[in-house]
């Protein structure tokens, strides 16, 4: 991560914000489908509210082509563990991810 920190905190307990800066990416991720789903229409409706361009997407085992594509463009990444493990063993595949 080039001395990165990846910020790591318990959904809900108001911890949650985050600067984005340049094109740094943001991964949360969280046990279950269902979380990321809800995360991503909580955090979507409040950065949307904030108007800093920021966007996220969510990555999950069942998301099609199109979310892959927008994980070049997006900023917050939500997806489960097992998504992010797939992509990451396969990375050279995914290579337009880091965008």
């Amino acid at each position: 991560l080039n001395g990165a920190s990846v910020p790591s905190c318990p959904p809900g307990n108001n911890s949650d914000r985050m600067i984005v800066q340049n094109s740094r990416k943001i991964v949360y991720m969280a046990p279950s489908k269902a979380l990321c789903e809800e995360r991503y229409d909580d955090w979507s409706r409040r950065l949307a509210e904030m108007n800093l361009g920021i966007t996220c997407v969510t990555v999950t085992g069942d998301s099609q082509l199109d979310a892959f594509r927008m994980v070049a463009t997006s900023h917050v990444i939500l997806t489960t563990p097992e998504k992010l493990d797939s992509i990451t063993r396969k990375w050279t595949d995914h290579l337009f991810l880091l965008g």
